[in-house]
């Protein structure tokens, strides 16, 4: 198994974001108690406004498999509402799933590509 990034882009209503903000960890500690591959978490306010949440999962496998049962996790779900619009995050591998975090488009990195990419192997 390799550790993979699951990078989703998206848009908050300003009026939303102390509350994405104020719930965020209790969300990623229930999402980590749901799928214990789910290793670590950072959320970040991009330069043009929109917010970028990087997880750092197990396995691929593992971050697909949570994005299939993530509605079943009642404190993400309720997170969710939070976001007003998702974008894609512009990379060579893209996974969406339309049905799951309002639309939100996620991709998935095995971290020896992020490591090559970074060295400028790739």
């Amino acid at each position: 198994m390799t550790l993979t990034f699951e990078l989703a882009q998206f848009s908050v209503r300003e009026e939303d974001e102390a509350a994405l903000l104020a719930e965020r960890p209790e969300m990623i500690r229930a999402v980590q108690r749901a799928f214990p591959g789910a290793l670590a978490a950072w959320l970040t306010k991009q330069d043009d406004g929109t917010w970028l949440d990087v997880i750092l999962w197990h396995s691929r496998e593992e971050a697909e498999e949570a994005a299939r049962r993530i509605d079943g996790v009642p404190e993400a779900k309720s997170w969710f509402r939070h976001i007003s619009q998702s974008g894609a995050c512009a990379t060579p591998r893209s996974l969406t799933n339309s049905s799951l975090h309002r639309s939100v488009d996620r991709t998935f990195y095995p971290l020896e590509e992020v490591r090559a990419r970074r060295a400028g192997l790739i």
